[in-house]
């Protein structure tokens, strides 16, 4: 998937969901089993350029194309930064900004 803000392609950081992993209750040889109840409902993603661009290249393009005034090309973060680059998906696969809570 890719970053809607600066088009970086998004980088999985882990998986989400409902429920619980299997378990035992007592000892495994003559304990109580419970199966995994676990559902996973999405996808965990967060933007590569929250902290910089790499080449210079595209950060000067990127603040170009977004009106962003810099001083110098590494200050260069992308907007997704304000929620700290984190984006995740549902059950459809749909990108949404954030953490899932």
């Amino acid at each position: 998937m890719e970053c809607p803000y600066c088009g970086a392609e998004l980088q999985e950081v882990d998986t989400y969901g409902a429920g619980k992993p299997e378990y035992y209750y007592g000892t495994a040889a003559n304990g109580l089993y419970y199966p995994s109840t676990w559902e996973q409902l999405g996808i965990i993603y967060q933007c590569p350029n929250i902290d910089g661009f790499e080449p210079k290249e595209d950060a000067i393009l990127y603040a170009d194309e977004n009106n962003i005034e810099y001083n110098d090309w590494r200050d260069i973060i992308c907007n997704s930064s304000c929620f700290n680059g984190y984006f995740y998906s549902d059950k459809n696969e749909e990108l949404h900004e954030g953490y899932p809570c």
